[in-house]
Parts: C-alpha cells; sequence; structure tokens
C-alpha cells in the first residue's frame, strides 16, 4: 500500500492498493484506519492466530478481524485506489484487506491546520522592522506624521 506520510486534517488523502510482486492495482480492497492502541490490539490477536495451530492464516476472515478494530475507509476502484478525509489530527495505522491477499499497512499522521496569520494592511515587515500606519480619527488621511517605525 502507497500512502503519504501525512497530511492536514480535511485534506483528501490518495491511496493506493497493488500486488507487492507485479505492482498490479488492487480493486475492491477494504481499507481500514486504526488508533495506535486498537493496531496494537489487532498485532497481539495476529500473533496470537499464528501461534495457534487452530486455522491457518489462509483461511481467517481477516476483514472481520481488523473491522471489530478500526474504521472502513472505504474500497478502492478499479486502478486499487482510495482518496479520504480525515477529520480528526491523530497518528494512524492504514490497514488494506482482500481475501486472498495478505494484508498491507502503511502509517500516516494527520495534523491539525496551522491557523491563518492576518496581517492588517497597515503594518508592513521589514526584515528587522515593521512600521505600522496609524490613522488619527479626525483626518481620514494618513500622513508622514502619523507613521510609527519600530526595530526590534
Amino acid at each position: 500500500m502507497e500512502v503519504q506520510r501525512w497530511a492536514k486534517v480535511g485534506d483528501t488523502v490518495p491511496m493506493t492498493v497493488f500486488e507487492r510482486h507485479s505492482g498490479d492495482p488492487v480493486q475492491g480492497a477494504g481499507i481500514w484506519a486504526l488508533t495506535r492502541e486498537q493496531a496494537e490490539a489487532l498485532r497481539e490477536e495476529m500473533t496470537a492466530m499464528r501461534e495457534s495451530d487452530e486455522a491457518s492464516l489462509a483461511d481467517i476472515d481477516w476483514e472481520s478481524v481488523v473491522s471489530i478494530r478500526g474504521i472502513l475507509l472505504g474500497r478502492t476502484d478499479e486502478r486499487g485506489k482510495l482518496e479520504y478525509a480525515f477529520s480528526e489530527a491523530g497518528g494512524y495505522a492504514l490497514v488494506a484487506v482482500k481475501r486472498g491477499y495478505i494484508l498491507a499497512f502503511a502509517f500516516i499522521i494527520i495534523r491539525e491546520p496551522r491557523p491563518e496569520v492576518m496581517q492588517p494592511d497597515n503594518v508592513r515587515f521589514q526584515r528587522d522592522a515593521a512600521s505600522i500606519q496609524a490613522q488619527p480619527y479626525t483626518s481620514g488621511q494618513l500622513t508622514e506624521d502619523n507613521v510609527i517605525n519600530d526595530v526590534y
């Protein structure tokens, strides 16, 4: 599975699931998002299943196992692609599942968007100085006399 390393909340994140050896896209793969805790619980469950002799790994319904732990983001299209916009910040383990294939894992960090800094029209920043143009209430006109310069 291929996915970018990080994105901002609300950004559309493209994900691609492909066959490991051939690189061919995998259509219809479900992609789940798991928190760190959910991913750790899944890892422990997978380890226990591997160590047990009750069922072969190929016979396990991995989609059911993963669906108990995470949230289904969607299924891949004919190009093996899925796009999703995360609504909450955090780190996620992404798990792609399709019967007949080995599970695929990827990790992504979703960050809160940085707030935009609004700069008033009357403030000018230079390398080591800022100038603020103040406008007196009485005149309504800017003059050279009402420009304030501060150097920090």
